[in-house]
């Protein structure tokens, strides 16, 4: 298949380029000998090369692994650059512009959702490992205002991105296939990092392009994060394409992000006409009566925020809170009621309330 001729030119033209690349660097060249040799002793690159290149990529992993393992002390500045340029000639120039996006999408114009039966053969939990700790080590290791710093940093985070989404490709492709324990260390895997890619690109006041690449691959909580990190003139305009473009999911997530960073100002107030996506989302989310109850009141929706302000203070809802905070929302839910025309008339429901706050009071 077409899918297989491409797997095999990438397999090769990644390794011709590692093999160019080796010969400028003793210290690379000598580590790549011990990997092959745990493959097959007194085995040159040029024959391995010619006889057993679909071994390429395991022992291409297990060099990744290697040269990114080795402990931070003993690595030069030089060595951590030369591995990153390594990584960007191998992964990115040869692999994915070469031959996903050259050959695979223009030359055999593949649809995207056209897939293999196996994950393509640069994604798999130990490349990906040693790309994302590349990434940051080298990050750490120089200063942000350093010469040509996106240049080394973004086509690593584009690899990245790329791969991930390969991954959720083929495993929602048949959904049986997320049982495997490969898609739980590769959905950990990018659940612990995504957040950190988009915000490093920020760093470097590339904000433009983590917008692209945020808004492309859907990764909505990082799009909000770097929209976060524009002034809020810039940023408005944005928001609303992103409400109108995304919808509900975007919307919540916003929501989401300024309940976690407590900008309850911006939550309530910023986006007047996206009303109706955070009912929605109060409605939606149990968890954030805490908050839900305020725009109730807001609304003037009395009753259903004495129902909010009555449920988050007893029970399991009340773990967390001081007595004094439970008195506050009881008290205002006993208020919520009264001024709910009907509500406050109903004595068993008045009556539950007042037995809530007498015993916190006691």
């Amino acid at each position: 298949t077409k899918l297989e001729l491409l797997e095999k030119y990438e397999i090769m033209n990644c390794c011709l380029q590692f093999s160019s690349f080796l010969q400028n660097s003793t210290e690379m060249a000598d580590i790549w000998s011990k990997t092959l040799s745990s493959f097959l002793i007194d085995l040159t690159t040029e024959t391995f090369m010619v006889t057993h290149l679909d071994k390429f990529p395991q022992l291409f992993t297990q060099f990744l692994c290697a040269v990114t393992n080795i402990d931070a002390a003993s690595k030069s500045l030089d060595f951590k650059m030369n591995v990153v340029k390594l990584a960007i000639c191998c992964l990115y120039d040869a692999t994915l512009e070469l031959g996903e996006n050259k050959i695979r999408f223009q030359e055999f114009k593949l649809d995207p959702f056209e897939l293999n039966k196996t994950l393509p053969w640069f994604v798999n939990v130990d490349t990906l490992t040693a790309i994302n700790n590349l990434f940051f080590d080298y990050k750490f290791s120089v200063s942000l205002d350093v010469a040509g710093l996106d240049e080394k940093l973004l086509p690593l985070i584009k690899f990245l991105y790329y791969s991930f989404n390969q991954v959720n490709l083929w495993f929602n492709e048949q959904p049986e296939r997320k049982i495997s324990p490969c898609f739980a260390s590769l959905k950990q895997l990018y659940d612990d990092n995504h957040l950190s890619w988009s915000l490093a690109l920020c760093e470097l006041s590339l904000q433009e392009s983590s917008i692209q690449i945020t808004e492309f691959y859907r990764d909505l909580e990082a799009l909000v994060g770097t929209l976060e990190t524009l002034e809020e003139s810039v940023s408005q305009d944005l928001y609303l394409e992103y409400f109108e473009k995304f919808g509900y999911d975007f919307a919540s997530t916003v929501f989401e992000h300024y309940i976690k960073v407590n900008k309850l100002r911006d939550l309530f107030f910023r986006f007047p006409t996206q009303h109706d996506f955070l009912v929605q989302f109060f409605e939606n989310s149990d968890q954030y009566g805490n908050v839900a109850w305020i725009q109730q009141i807001l609304d003037n929706d009395y009753e259903k925020a004495s129902a909010t302000l009555s449920s988050i203070s007893v029970g399991e809802n009340c773990v967390d809170q001081s007595l004094e905070q439970r008195q506050l929302h009881l008290s205002l839910a006993k208020l919520s009621a009264i001024a709910e025309e009907g509500v406050g008339q109903e004595p068993k429901y008045m009556d539950r309330i007042q037995a809530d706050l007498d015993l916190v009071e006691g």
